[in-house]
Order: C-alpha cells, then sequence, then structure tokens
C-alpha cells in the first residue's frame, strides 16, 4: 500500500514539473516573439523579401522556367514564393531556363539575388 502512495506522488511530482517547465518555456517564447528586436528581424525580412522581388523581376522575363539552386530551407521557401508569382518553378534544372539562388551580398540588405541564364 505504501509503494503505491509513493508512486502515485512520484507520477503526480513529475507532472506538475513537467507542466511548469512547458508553462515557463511557453511564456519565454512568447516574450521573444513579441519583442522589439523580433518584430525589427521580421520587418527587415519583409525588406528583403520585396528587395529579392524586384531584383527577380528586373533580371527574369515573366513566364520563364527557373530552378532554385542550393539554397537553405527559409531560402528556398522565399525563392518558391517570388518565383511563382511571375514565372514558372520547374524541378528540373535541365529544363529551366533560369536558375536563381539567395546568397550573401549587398544588394538586399545582407543578401543577393544570383540569377544565371541557362539558354
Amino acid at each position: 500500500m505504501t509503494t503505491r502512495i509513493v508512486v502515485r506522488i512520484a507520477i503526480v511530482a513529475t507532472v506538475v514539473v513537467v507542466t511548469l517547465a512547458a508553462a515557463h518555456h511557453s511564456v519565454e517564447t512568447t516574450a521573444a516573439l513579441t519583442s522589439p528586436k523580433s518584430e525589427l528581424a521580421s520587418t527587415i525580412d519583409q525588406e528583403q523579401l520585396s528587395c529579392l522581388e524586384a531584383a527577380f523581376g528586373h533580371a527574369v522575363p515573366r513566364g520563364a522556367r527557373v530552378y532554385i539552386g542550393a539554397v537553405d530551407t527559409s531560402s528556398l521557401q522565399y525563392l518558391s514564393l517570388i518565383v511563382t508569382r511571375s514565372a514558372r518553378l520547374t524541378a528540373d534544372s535541365n529544363a529551366a531556363q533560369w536558375v536563381v539562388a539567395i546568397e550573401p551580398g549587398n544588394q538586399c540588405l545582407g543578401l543577393r539575388l544570383s540569377v544565371v541564364r541557362r539558354r
């Protein structure tokens, strides 16, 4: 009987500790996302996206077949959004007329759109 009580107390204590830790982490995450630094970072990201989209529009004709070169996941998402607004995204690099990628640079607040014509 006393073993059951000890086990139940241990289970309840574990649940309480895990719940408090999750609540604490949730509060920290919310505070980080609503901080001025986070808001500034999202503003910069939007400015970069607008700049990259303008650069793409100047370099690649509407309706062109575009392949996205080697980029990280967040850049892939940005480029997919940019490309699909005015061109045709292709997964086949051989069918592409243009290859685009995002690189470090000074064109768009620390980024640069790399555009290479294939044919």
